[in-house]
């Protein structure tokens, strides 16, 4: 048998009514768009147990906090390192898992050959105390540090109720449903019904918060080979959470800020130093790039320069300057990009300060010289 792949656990269909009230209790937003479904087919019987189907399973966008606990006991070591990749999602998302001995919501087990899989979202509040909501089947701490990324963190995505990524409609219409159940059954151990549920069955956008596209690099996609596609591209499938992921959990559940007096201006990780004067606010960024904020948030950047020999900026006033690694030392004139006169160029150029409409510079003997113009 090749990679176990992860299978959704659906409730018992006795509870699916009673389950989606539960989600919509939880969040609204679950509950599926009723006017849009009438608007488009008005003389619909829509029966409850469909309605169920569409129903989501999301936590409330106030944050997850979900209390963990491990049904067979295994040591501190692993428990915690499980608990720390299932909080791997905190990190773009206002969500957290606490361990606890004491009623956990979460139970996860590790019953050998029988799979990986979870329930989805809010479905886990319907399980029975003492009932697992998640498997991990036999995971140990000798498990790749690969596979900790690729299983604890999709199964925890189950868990925040995030559908399976390669059940989009336009994945799905890719598949070859014969191959795919030969495949499935062929490489899982599934039956047919089980491949047709967890593989070719598209989810209704109706029951999706969804990004515009499909992501095929999704933690919450799994990897298709070309053999089983219509046009013979594989999908990779995602082994870790990835930059789409990470977008949609921060819809989903925004993180809340801490500090509401500060606005956030930029998020770049290139930026390498901040600096203030004249009322304007630069940034450089490590490639060397200058720029100027013009009054929008994340967007209002105009860029000054891009030089990668750029290492220092400092400013008095109106007056930006730059110092180059080589020592060059230069003064913007208005023009970006191609606004920028040089000073001077001394190699033993080490530090520029600037101050009172004046600049002065160090040199690495320890020379200091003013700017006389």
């Amino acid at each position: 048998m090749e990679t176990p792949v992860c299978a959704i656990k659906m409730l018992p269909k006795e509870l699916w009514i009673e389950a989606a009230s539960t989600a919509a209790g939880v969040n609204p937003a679950n509950a599926p768009a009723l006017q849009a479904l009438r608007a488009f087919a008005p003389d619909a019987d829509i029966e409850p147990e469909h309605l169920a189907l569409l129903t989501s399973k999301y936590w409330g966008s106030g944050g997850v906090r979900l209390t963990v606990g491990f049904l067979d006991n295994p040591a501190a070591d692993l428990r915690a390192r499980l608990l720390s990749h299932m909080n791997a999602w905190a990190a773009y998302c206002n969500v957290q898992f606490v361990e606890t001995a004491t009623d956990p919501q979460v139970r996860i087990a590790r019953t050998a050959n029988d799979g990986y899989w979870s329930y989805l979202g809010t479905d886990i509040l319907h399980i029975a105390a003492g009932q697992p909501t998640m498997n991990l089947d036999n995971f140990t701490m000798n498990m790749p540090e690969s596979e900790f990324h690729r299983v604890v963190r999709h199964e925890t995505g189950h868990t925040l109720g995030f559908p399976h990524e390669h059940m989009r409609e336009d994945i799905v219409n890719r598949i070859n449903r014969a191959k795919a159940i030969q495949y499935f059954q062929s490489t899982q151990g599934w039956s047919e019904q089980e491949v047709v549920a967890q593989v070719l069955t598209p989810l209704p956008n109706s029951a999706l918060i969804a990004t515009a596209q499909a992501d095929p690099d999704s933690i919450m996609c799994y990897g298709l080979p070309a053999s089983i596609m219509n046009d013979n591209v594989p999908v990779n499938g995602g082994t870790d959470i990835d930059a789409q992921d990470a977008q949609f959990a921060s819809t989903v559940y925004p993180m809340l800020n801490p500090f509401p007096n500060w606005l956030e201006l930029d998020d770049n990780p290139a930026t390498a130093d901040i600096i203030a004067s004249g009322g304007n606010l630069y940034q450089r960024h490590d490639s060397g790039r200058i720029w100027v904020y013009t009054g929008t948030p994340h967007t209002g950047w105009l860029e000054l320069d891009d030089n990668p020999a750029t290492v220092q900026i400092v400013a008095d006033g109106n007056a930006l300057y730059q110092r180059h690694n080589s020592g060059r030392i230069w003064v913007y004139t208005g023009t970006p990009h191609t606004g920028w006169l040089q000073l001077d160029g001394n190699a033993a150029s080490v530090d520029i300060v600037a101050a009172g409409g004046h600049l002065y510079q160090r040199h690495d003997s320890g020379r200091i010289w003013v700017y006389t113009g």
